[in-house]
């Protein structure tokens, strides 16, 4: 799905393999996504607050234990502003990829991915969330790579919690209250296999 430039005022809910959604004209910043007043779906429910994109398993369980993964999501080249929950949300997505995506001013995370494996964040940029500008958690088979971002003024430039087989490289992180965190906190399986280098 290729987007024309222009502002658009809608919040995106994805539950189809092999989606990709892309600016027209990557790279130039003049595809906006600014959050609605009201959005009823799934994604609004999980999280009480408005997300930009949000890729969601087709199936779950009450646990948030995921049945049935979406594959093969791609988001390029938006720009994503004010949104009170997240800009690009990923809930158990198997080959997930976040390129070129500007992230400004969300309410929770930027850019995040949970309970998802084969994850890419890669040339974005994230400012002014009240968390982190680039999350990812909860993915013990994550087999990500954060590479090439540049994230600023968040609380977290880029977060990574109970997650495994991470590379973190080549990114700038500035003026946020910590740079790069990694944590373990408690749960079975931990964090591991994560590689943190000329960031």
């Amino acid at each position: 799905i290729t987007v024309d430039p222009g502002t658009y005022t809608e919040a995106l809910l994805i539950r189809k393999d092999g989606i990709t959604l892309r600016a027209a004209h990557t790279g130039a910043h003049d595809t906006i996504l600014v959050p609605p007043a009201t959005a009823d779906n799934l994604c609004t429910q999980l999280n009480g607050a408005i997300s930009g994109v949000c890729v969601v398993a087709k199936v779950a369980d009450q646990m948030g234990n995921v049945i049935t993964p979406v594959n093969d999501v791609t988001v390029d080249g938006l720009v994503i502003n004010d949104f009170g929950a997240f800009g690009v949300f990923g809930f158990g997505v198997d080959d997930f990829t976040v390129r070129r995506v500007s992230a400004n001013n969300d309410g929770a995370y930027g850019l995040v991915a949970f309970n998802s494996s084969k994850v890419t964040f890669t040339d974005n940029r994230t400012t002014r969330a009240t968390e982190a500008g680039i999350y990812l958690g909860d993915s013990p088979h994550a087999d990500a790579t954060i590479r090439d971002n540049v994230s600023w003024d968040n609380q977290f430039g880029i977060f990574v919690r109970h997650a495994r087989s991470v590379t973190v490289k080549d990114n700038t992180t500035t003026a946020n209250c910590v740079g790069i965190m990694v944590l373990d906190e408690g749960q079975p399986g931990g964090v591991g296999n994560v590689s943190i280098r000329d960031n």
